[in-house]
């Protein structure tokens, strides 16, 4: 049987362009405090609003489509031998490099029609292989795990995480640490904000005064995904060499990131699920105990440290 349709107002519809928006801003809010992966739903709403394909987007549907959007990004040249990221800053804090959204920066955006904002590029990699705003949000909606997981994914986006091909490292050979895509949404999403919701601003110091730091408190190790933190015990009496110690913990909660012990520098596997975890280790020379959180939101119980005999 023929299921029928009716038409949505475009009340209705007005209604709807404003729950997307308010969602955005609470999915923005969770990638400033650390949770990242929250930039494949961004990529999902940005969908609706702006890609049209077998139905109409957002504001096809509302008659917005030559609409004016808020452009962050400096042009692109592409006679330009480096590679190019438009959307995205590399910060350094605490002695690491990392990729950052650029958000309210010193310089005002202009403004430019929606279609050459959707289309524009804002990736060039050191293969000169060029993404625009729609290639970004469509892979991370279609492909990885926005609305679905692809078993096959675009090679040009998933390099830019996993190959870094956008060849930045810093004086030990290391890349930035930070998945690049997932910024580059999270500045997406700012510019979009910026756009509809009047006066809307927000700078990466906003985002720093805001977040909360690892503590113990009632008893409990509680990290925030936003940090690589450790809580570490000089032990008082110094463990006895070739002895073997039990260290244990018990993660109450944890929805991202991972946790690790580490016990005279022999370091745990790292976990990232609720439950009891053990290690056993010899004791060396050292005598500290660390339990560390590695961008994590876990909140850990029950740390302990204890001698034993292993059979022979």
């Amino acid at each position: 049987m023929e299921i029928k349709r009716r038409a949505v107002p475009k009340q209705e519809l007005s209604k709807k362009l404003n729950e997307q928006l308010g969602s955005l801003q609470r999915l923005a809010q969770r990638f400033d405090d650390g949770y990242h992966t929250e930039a494949r739903l961004m990529a999902v709403i940005l969908r609706v609003l702006f890609h049209s394909g077998r139905s109409p987007s957002l504001l096809r549907m509302l008659d917005r489509e030559k609409m004016e959007m808020f452009d962050t990004s400096p042009p692109y040249d592409p006679e330009s031998l480096l590679s190019f990221h438009g959307l995205v800053a590399l910060a350094l804090s605490d002695g690491e490099w990392s990729y950052t959204p650029k958000l309210d920066a010193d310089s005002a955006p202009t403004k430019v029609p929606l279609a050459d904002w959707w289309r524009g590029t804002i990736f060039s990699d050191s293969r000169k292989r060029a993404l625009a705003r729609a290639d970004l949000v469509l892979t991370a909606a279609n492909q990885d795990g926005g609305a679905h997981v692809d078993g096959n994914i675009r090679e040009d986006y998933a390099e830019l995480h996993f190959e870094n091909s956008l060849g930045w490292v810093n004086d030990q050979g290391n890349p930035p640490s930070g998945d690049v895509r997932y910024v580059a949404i999270r500045q997406i999403v700012h510019e979009v904000l910026k756009t509809f919701i009047p006066g809307y601003s927000r700078t990466l110091e906003d985002i720093h005064t805001s977040r909360k730091h690892a503590e113990i408190s009632g008893g409990k190790m509680r990290f925030y995904p936003h940090q690589h933190m450790g809580f570490f015990n000089n032990l008082a009496d110094p463990l006895i060499p070739d002895t073997y110690y039990l260290a244990e913990i018990f993660i109450d909660s944890i929805t991202t990131g991972f946790v690790h012990m580490v016990l005279n520098s022999t370091r745990s596997e790292s976990v990232n699920l609720p439950g009891r975890y053990q290690a056993i280790v010899r004791a060396g020379m050292e005598g500290g105990f660390g339990v560390f959180g590695e961008y994590t939101d876990a909140i850990v119980d029950q740390v302990s440290l204890r001698q034993i005999i292993l059979p022979r």
